[in-house]
């Protein structure tokens, strides 16, 4: 019964801790599409902005040229350069949020892959101590009192 007892405390075991790997792993592999999109994400902003600065670029362009300046003077220059500048500023934030969800991302893939090597960790130490305290219950002392209550009632029969 003892032997009984401690194999389907280690099947459930077993059981809960596929259980917990195969939760790991889809979390893992959902967090890892979650990154994939935020690099897809990042990059369409990206390309957004280059094409408002595109745009902006070409209608200052098209103003300074109607007012008859020249597309050469330093104003012009100047003002563009603010313009690339603040795109510079902008890129260099969108990359420096991507890398931090990405960190963050990462981190969240090894806590979900520390979290079922420790949960099954505990679940080993959780069957090993369901299996001795079995043993113990179970043990000599069980044993013999069993074959006393066989023995006494068999010579009743």
């Amino acid at each position: 019964m003892a032997t009984l007892a401690i194999g389907l405390g280690l099947a459930a075991t077993g059981f809960g801790m596929f259980s917990r790997a195969e939760a790991a792993s889809a979390r893992i592999q959902e967090l890892q599409e979650e990154a994939s999109e935020a690099k897809i994400a990042a990059s369409t902003q990206a390309s957004e902005r280059a094409g408002q600065m595109k745009r902006l670029f070409s209608s200052q362009t098209a103003s300074v040229a109607a007012r008859g300046v020249s597309i050469n003077s330093p104003s012009f220059a100047a003002i563009n350069r603010g313009d690339f500048n603040a795109l510079a500023e902008d890129n260099k934030l969108a990359n420096l949020q991507l890398k931090v969800r990405l960190a963050s991302l990462k981190t969240q893939e090894s806590n979900a892959s520390a979290g079922a090597v420790l949960g099954d960790a505990s679940n080993l130490f959780e069957a090993a101590s369901t299996a001795v305290s079995i043993s113990n219950f179970g043990g000599s002392e069980g044993a013999s009192s069993l074959e006393t209550d066989a023995t006494v009632q068999g010579s009743f029969s």
